[in-house]
């Protein structure tokens, strides 16, 4: 008598592994793809990482400067959108405005139809050191070193952060010294130095 219980148990366990197996080779589609395979987390996780359609950091300059901004200071790709920090020269502010990568364009207020833009801070002028660099020049050198797709510059720490991506398609980041008016290099071989990005 107490076999029986144990066997049924047995039973609708197999059932369950056989239904949950079942939905799952659903989920895949039928006759579409050949080879189709579910992509996992770390694949995910690195398309996320990664820019979608990727937008210049002269052309993100250029479009911002279109726009009546000047004085771009930073550029970075979050939340699927690009940030600019730039100045605002007919509210005399500091401000941050976004460009969509798909449509490659300023995002715009639904309601008022005007450029979106945060309040970084005001001010008469950005300060010297965030302004006196133009971003093209900075972008020349590093495209000189055999760089591309440069899609985030930021001032930090009395430089700027340059990331890009180098001949094997790895994201890096190179360093770029205002005061120097070059790129950080090795001291022997004279090569623009960077870090490679996970």
């Amino acid at each position: 008598m107490t076999r029986k219980p144990v066997v049924w148990l047995a039973a609708v366990l197999g059932a369950v592994v056989v239904i949950s197996f079942g939905a799952e080779s659903k989920a895949a589609p039928k006759g579409g793809a050949k080879g189709f395979e579910a992509p996992s987390a770390i694949t995910l996780l690195a398309q996320a990482k990664e820019p979608g359609p990727r937008l210049s950091a002269e052309y993100i300059v250029n479009t911002v400067r279109a726009a009546g901004f000047e004085d771009v200071s930073r550029i970075a790709f979050e939340h699927n959108r690009y940030e600019v920090k730039t100045f605002d020269p007919r509210r005399a502010r500091t401000v941050e405005v976004f460009i969509d990568p798909k449509t490659r364009k300023l995002i715009k207020d639904p309601k008022t139809g005007k450029v979106m833009m945060h309040l970084v801070a005001t001010a008469t002028k950005p300060g010297k050191k965030a302004s006196a660099v133009s971003f093209v020049d900075i972008m020349a050198k590093v495209k000189a070193e055999g760089f591309v797709d440069v899609y985030s510059i930021e001032y930090e720490h009395a430089m700027y952060e340059i990331q890009a991506h180098d001949d094997q398609g790895r994201r890096v980041e190179l360093f770029y010294i205002p005061k120097r008016g070059d790129l950080l290099r090795h001291p022997k071989t004279g090569k623009a130095r960077f870090e490679i990005l996970k």
